[in-house]
């Protein structure tokens, strides 16, 4: 989906049952965002250089919202 300039990698990866979840690739390993709290009810578009990713959340049907999710400390 997108690279920043940290070279963090956004993506989506299919799980063996057919999900789709938001994945991050940084430093050697990929990390499930749907397990840190990103929605899998959308898409992630793009990450920044300080990891503030952009995405579209669907929470009904026919309905898309625009988020930015953020890293806390």
């Amino acid at each position: 989906m997108a690279i920043n300039d940290r070279n963090q990698i956004l993506a989506e990866s299919q799980l063996a049952n057919g999900r789709v979840h938001p994945a991050l690739w940084q430093r050697g390993r990929w990390t499930d965002l749907a397990a840190k709290g990103i929605t899998t009810e959308g898409e992630v578009v793009d990450i920044n250089d300080h990891g503030t990713i952009a995405a579209s959340i669907r929470p009904v049907f026919g309905i898309s919202h625009a988020v930015l999710y953020r890293k806390t400390r």
